[in-house]
């Protein structure tokens, strides 16, 4: 379905709009060809993102959520970063601005108050437990 609205609705140019030579691509004529090309790519896409779903979900049960969102958070900034690098002389939005960047470090600020208070909080809790545990065996020892 997706396909097919990209196929008739887009503005990218009609095969019959290009000048492609029939020889190009695996030996079909060339509306074929683009066809195939993006099936392909749109099937690595699909195949891509679902490992990278499963991996990030992977993370998630063995770090736990706030490591996850502080590397997510690093993810961020790396992103950020490589694509200033990379696409800004070539595509002026890609450009790094003080709106981007104060976004990045809003968004960065949060997540690590978060996780600092998280791991604060999971201090407190197994100090708590390792208090309860010692007046349990206290009890135990003067019975």
């Amino acid at each position: 379905m997706i396909y097919g609205f990209f196929d008739e609705k887009s503005d990218v140019p009609h095969v019959e709009e290009l000048d492609v030579d029939a020889k190009v691509g695996y030996g079909f004529p060339p509306s074929k060809s683009i066809h195939l090309s993006v099936l392909l790519g749109f099937s690595g896409l699909v195949l891509i993102d679902t490992v990278h779903a499963a991996s990030f979900f992977t993370l998630l049960k063995s770090v736990g959520a706030v490591t996850s969102a502080l590397l997510k958070g690093v993810q961020c900034l790396v992103v950020m970063a490589l694509s200033a690098l990379f696409y800004c002389p070539t595509e002026p939005s890609q450009c790094l601005t003080g709106m981007k960047i104060f976004s990045a470090l809003l968004v960065l600020t949060g997540v690590a108050g978060y996780g600092a208070g998280s791991a604060h909080s999971n201090i407190n809790n197994k100090s708590q437990q390792q208090q309860k545990m010692s007046t349990a065996e206290f009890h135990d020892r003067k019975k």
